[in-house]
C-alpha cells in the first residue's frame, strides 16, 4: 500500500513544504501578539521579519529595512528554487516520463 500511496501524495507534499517555507519566513504576526511589542525576554522573539519591521517603521532606518526585505527575498527565492531542482528526483506525477526509468 505505500508504495501506490506515497508516490500520489507527493505532490501534495512538495507542495505543502514550499507554502510552509515561505510561512517560515512570514512569521511576523504570531511573536509579535507574543512579545507585545517590547521585546520579550532578551529580545527572544527577536525573529528577522520583527526586526525589519522595527527599523521601518520605529527606527526610521527605510534604507536598511529595504536592504533586510531584499535579503529575506533573496533567500526565500533561493531556497524554493533548491526545493524545486530537488523535487525532480522526489515529487512523482502520474504520466509524466522519468529520465531514465523505462516506461512499460
Amino acid at each position: 500500500m505505500p508504495n501506490v500511496t506515497l508516490p500520489m501524495l507527493s505532490p501534495f507534499i512538495f507542495f505543502m513544504l514550499v507554502i510552509g517555507l515561505i510561512g517560515a519566513f512570514a512569521s511576523l504576526t504570531q511573536a509579535w501578539m507574543m512579545r507585545v511589542g517590547t521585546g520579550g525576554n532578551a529580545d527572544s522573539t527577536m525573529l528577522y521579519p520583527i526586526g525589519l519591521f522595527q527599523h521601518a517603521s520605529q527606527v526610521l532606518n527605510k534604507g536598511y529595512a529595504c536592504a533586510m526585505a531584499w535579503l529575506m527575498s533573496v533567500v526565500v527565492v533561493a531556497a524554493i528554487a533548491l526545493l524545486f531542482r530537488s523535487s525532480a528526483r522526489c515529487v512523482y506525477y502520474a504520466g509524466s516520463q522519468r529520465p531514465g526509468i523505462a516506461q512499460s
